[in-house]
């Protein structure tokens, strides 16, 4: 290899190295996101934490398997296999947000379901950190949703930066022949008629995944240590009564009374 040709392939090799460093820098952006909740989700969230469900406990059937599921897969996937991955879902952990500060009304109407519900706020940086602090920090990935047309051909997913080194631990595959740390990015695909909720997720992996003898649990909860600190906003739904307000303020008040002066109503209702 002659010295052009070398000092070429450093540059290139350096340019990868920046732009991985960059990929992985943007995911603790302190850009906002959001959540639309019910008001006995945002109760259960001041009380004990937030709440991060299992793959299983999502209403759409192909969460994960989207790209295992289109023409290209199919070629080199069977059935069995596909089962055997399902399986392995419910171990992984995903936190969904709207990647947006700006309120939407599509959103509560998708989310909300009625002038009850509550719209938080939080960064990703701050989502992370909170990640972090529990007990459960583990293998996970930030990253916004990529929306795939049906009938697309194609196999291939943007791997994210893994948020949560795993060191010498990294999970083996399981006895079902399914590499759970290299199924987690697919949980980042989703069909494109979804696409209008413009999601980021955090996708994090159970680690009594690694142990025998352990069930998948339906979800698991990360304590918010400051609150004050984590929530940036918190929007009550259009059309929320002044009962519903004073509620509000009551439950805040108990639970977390440095944020109280946090609440707001819906600009829908000015």
């Amino acid at each position: 290899m002659d010295n052009n040709t070398k000092n070429n392939a450093e540059h290139s090799s350096y340019r990868n190295y920046y732009r991985e460093m960059q990929l992985e820098k943007s995911i603790y952006e302190k850009k906002r996101i959001t959540r639309y909740i019910s008001f006995f989700r945002f109760v259960d969230f001041l009380k004990n934490g937030l709440f991060i469900p299992n793959t299983t406990l999502f209403e759409d059937r192909w969460e994960g398997l989207v790209a295992l599921n289109n023409s290209l897969a199919k070629s080199y996937i069977d059935k069995t296999h596909f089962a055997k991955i399902k399986k392995a879902l419910e171990w992984i952990h995903v936190s969904c947000w709207y990647n947006n500060e700006k309120e939407n009304y599509l959103m509560w109407k998708a989310y909300g379901h009625n002038n009850e519900a509550v719209r938080i706020e939080t960064t990703k940086d701050k989502l992370i950190q909170a990640y972090r602090d529990s007990p459960y920090f583990y293998a996970a990935y930030l990253k916004e949703v990529e929306y795939w047309e049906i009938t697309m051909d194609q196999s291939s997913i943007k791997v994210p930066s893994l948020i949560a080194p795993i060191g010498d631990k990294i999970p083996p595959i399981d006895e079902n022949g399914v590499n759970i740390v290299q199924i987690m990015p697919h949980l980042f695909v989703k069909y494109d008629p979804y696409h209008g909720e413009n999601e980021l997720r955090l996708v994090c992996l159970n680690k009594d995944y690694q142990y025998p003898n352990t069930q998948p649990l339906p979800g698991i909860t990360i304590k918010i240590h400051n609150i004050s600190d984590f929530l940036k906003g918190i929007t009550l739904a259009p059309g929320a009564t002044n009962e519903v307000y004073e509620t509000a303020q009551m439950i805040v008040e108990r639970y977390a009374p440095e944020i109280t002066n946090k609440i707001k109503r819906s600009i829908l209702d000015i």
